[in-house]
């Protein structure tokens, strides 16, 4: 079953057209998209007094680990690159920050200063120069630049064609690996599969209202069915919202913070032997 797609993408390569599943119940409507690192929450970048998380371990991935695929690590990668923190180990054999690209160099110089006993020694004072100012305040953090149509393209097709489509040409699938492992170095972007979207969902939202999108009229809730829409209507005929739980409000009080009954374990952030 875990060739499927690698299958799949081959007969389409041949010439032989769209391929569907007899079961129709499996997921083949994932497309290829774009991630980076400044959306998904470390350490290093971003921390706030509230935030209960203190081990690295407790940063990664979460539900949906089988839509990120990294064939493409280089042999030395330990950790696999979903932080900012594990790019940080990754490099950790790299003396001298001045020769990691400026995002990766930020994050590094900030999180081995941290680690330092002596805040006041040379080493320390070059590290600092990184991402403090002359006057000691913090620099502004830097962020991922914006990807072009065309980069994005290309970092999608080569995701596809060396984790997907998986290349018999190793010319070529060393190349598509090269050009993932400088997009996540250099700016912190990975593509990866994208859950899939169900714009027939029967569902409303939740939160303090409902969303409103203005090119899909099928979420209006006038054009909902009729099951769906009665456990939604209040008696003044009125839409009711479930309210903010504040499951993704990590900025309020640990107190008030909603608690889900069941939580998702992390995967294994690293390969070991046995995945070798």
């Amino acid at each position: 079953p875990e060739d499927v797609e690698c299958v799949a993408a081959r007969l389409m390569r041949a010439g032989v057209g769209q391929v569907e599943c007899e079961d129709p119940e499996k997921n083949a409507m994932q497309c290829i998209g774009i991630e980076r690192l400044d959306r998904i929450d470390s350490s290093v970048g971003n921390r706030d007094s509230e935030d209960h998380r203190f081990d690295r371990a407790e940063f990664g991935l979460g539900r949906g680990e089988e839509n990120w695929i990294f064939s493409w690590l280089p042999a030395h990668w330990t950790h696999l690159p979903v932080t900012w923190d594990y790019m940080v180990l990754n490099v950790a054999s790299v003396r001298d920050v001045e020769d990691l690209p400026p995002l990766l160099r930020q994050h590094v110089a900030k999180s081995r200063y941290e680690l330092l006993d002596d805040p006041t020694t040379p080493e320390a004072l070059e590290l600092k120069k990184v991402f403090c100012r002359p006057d000691g305040s913090l620099r502004k953090r830097l962020r991922s630049a914006g990807l072009t149509p065309a980069q994005s393209k290309q970092a999608c097709t080569c995701f596809f064609a060396s984790c997907i489509e998986r290349v018999d040409d190793p010319l070529v699938r060393k190349a598509a690996n090269l050009v993932l492992y400088q997009y996540m170095l250099r700016v912190g972007y990975m593509a990866r599969y994208l859950g899939k979207y169900d714009q027939n969902a029967l569902c409303i939202g939740n939160g303090d209202a409902t969303r409103n999108f203005r090119k899909l009229e099928q979420y209006d809730p006038p054009h909902l069915p009729a099951s769906v829409i009665n456990k939604k209507m209040s008696r003044s005929g009125e839409v009711e919202v479930k309210g903010n739980k504040g499951s993704r409000s990590k900025y309020v009080k640990r107190a008030d913070r909603y608690i889900p009954k069941v939580r998702f374990t992390k995967g294994r952030t690293h390969r070991t032997k046995e995945d070798e």
